[in-house]
């Protein structure tokens, strides 16, 4: 005999878990907690298919704590296992419970909680003014004196000194708002000035999603970027004349994950290497943690 449910397997064949009525944290737990008493796998088992402790399953599966968007990928991983099919409206309900506390209807307040910022929150980012400036000075300093930049716009050989960084580092202690800052202050400036910008955060593969990372389509009107035969980026003047003062951004969030979420040496090293590459053609921003008293950009 089965029973057609919202949630697990019936007839040993796995069904559509629904969501729709989830709105708190505790709420998301029942529901884990009743998929993975339906799936009849251990938490040892669940944790050991997935990669992951059977603490952090526990966790989640209790509603003591949510996922962190670095583990996302063991989060989907978790819930593939469990029967689930599609993991993004469960990845969208776990970010919308980590930013607002509630999921599924009511108005979001203009409040991120102990999220960061993200680029479509630019218009509520605010006092970090200074910083945001100083990091952009910084930026054209590297740009003025780089190749694969130019006045116009397009690959030049550059006039690059041994000792000049050819990288800006955010360095802060955990909570100071690096992320933020990286995401507001300079990946949203910088697609409005028309540059083309990859994002990632390392994660367990970090060389994997370094090369898969691609750009963000600017939000300046402009023809397409062209790949040179240097590497960088060849990105036209926009319709008023004006030119974007770097070809392309790399912005490497949480930069840590390559040591605390990476077991892989090679992917280590691949990355590292990579970076320390693309760093040669093109510019690189990177958000780290720093256990300190006070941030340093």
């Amino acid at each position: 005999m089965t029973a057609s449910t919202n949630s697990g397997v019936a007839g040993g064949r796995a069904e559509r878990p629904r969501i729709d009525h989830i709105r708190t944290r505790a709420e998301l737990g029942a529901q884990l907690g009743e998929l993975r008493r339906r799936s009849g796998d251990s938490l040892r088992k669940l944790a050991a298919e997935v990669g992951s402790s059977a603490s952090t399953i526990s966790g989640w599966c209790r509603a003591e704590n949510l996922p962190f968007p670095s583990q996302y990928d063991v989060f989907a991983a978790m819930l593939e296992r469990l029967g689930v099919e599609d993991t993004a409206p469960w990845l969208q309900l776990v970010d919308d419970l980590r930013t607002t506390g509630t999921a599924n209807g009511g108005d979001h307040p203009p409040f991120r909680g102990l999220e960061p910022f993200r680029v479509q929150d630019a218009e509520l980012f605010f006092g970090r003014e200074r910083l945001v400036e100083e990091v952009h000075a910084r930026i054209d300093r590297i740009a003025a004196h780089r190749p694969g930049t130019s006045s116009a716009g397009r690959a030049d050989p550059g006039t690059a000194h041994p000792s000049e960084p050819s990288i800006v580092l955010l360095v802060g202690p955990s909570g100071s708002g690096k992320s933020s800052l990286l995401h507001v202050g300079v990946r949203a400036r910088l697609r409005t000035a028309g540059v083309p910008c990859r994002t990632l955060t390392p994660g367990p593969e970090p060389l994997t999603r370094l090369q898969a990372a691609t750009p963000d389509e600017p939000d300046t009107q402009r023809a397409p970027a062209t790949p040179t035969s240097s590497g960088t980026l060849d990105v036209p003047a926009t319709p008023d004349g004006t030119a974007p003062s770097i070809a392309q951004a790399v912005l490497v969030d949480q930069l840590e994950e390559v040591f605390t979420a990476c077991d892989d040496l090679d992917q280590r090293e691949g990355f590292l290497a990579e970076l320390e590459r693309v760093a040669s053609c093109a510019r690189v921003g990177r958000s780290t943690r720093r256990h300190g008293p006070r941030p340093v950009p």
